[in-house]
């Protein structure tokens, strides 16, 4: 952490947004906000203020960097209070303090009348929406070739081995079609 912080004054539009504070204290942003973060528009765009502020103050941030709150303030506009890191190490971070909602504190947990499941989930209440088989862009199969693969190991012609090497796939998922698992939705041609 810096001891001193030498502020580069912008035409004043910016730090008037600022309410500033002892050096060791949070500047908490006076304007607008979007998930607790100030919101700045520069250049037609709005920039989260806090990234701003540490060019503003510290200079350029390389790509790929997140602005991280060491005071976990985030209207904070003190650039004392901010320290440069990849996701990785802001996800780190927020695991050390305890804030991430992990386990029982998921929400998840905490409101499961808020997960749609059964009935209410997506794919039931809009299946057309759900990219199955072949809409699928990661598909490997046709439906031509999950209804040959049935019937190929239905009639014994081939083993679940001998069909995966024919299809190009693997073993698991010769077996998740057979099983059902997989390309349910495809039935057999009378």
């Amino acid at each position: 952490m810096r001891n001193e912080i030498q502020i580069i004054h912008d035409d004043g539009r910016f730090w008037s947004k600022v309410d500033v504070r002892g050096p060791n204290e949070c500047w908490p942003w006076t304007a607008g906000t979007r998930d607790g973060y100030g919101q700045f528009k520069l250049g037609g765009k709005n920039q989260n203020a806090h990234r701003v502020a540490y060019e503003l103050s510290v200079g350029p941030i390389s790509d790929g960097l997140f602005v991280c709150h060491s005071c976990d303030e985030r209207a904070c506009q003190n650039p004392a209070h901010f320290f440069l890191g990849t996701n990785t190490d802001n996800m780190q971070d927020a695991m050390n303090k305890g804030r991430l909602a992990t386990g029982h504190r998921n929400g998840r947990h905490t409101h499961p009348e808020c997960t749609a499941t059964g009935d209410r989930n997506g794919r039931r209440t809009y299946p057309e929406l759900t990219a199955r088989g072949e809409r699928n862009g990661k598909a490997l199969l046709t439906e031509a070739k999950v209804r040959a693969i049935r019937s190929s190991y239905l009639l014994g012609s081939a083993s679940r081995a001998a069909l995966a090497r024919l299809y190009g796939i693997l073993w698991c998922a010769i077996n998740s079609v057979l099983g059902g698992r997989t390309w349910r939705h495809v039935e057999e041609l009378s």
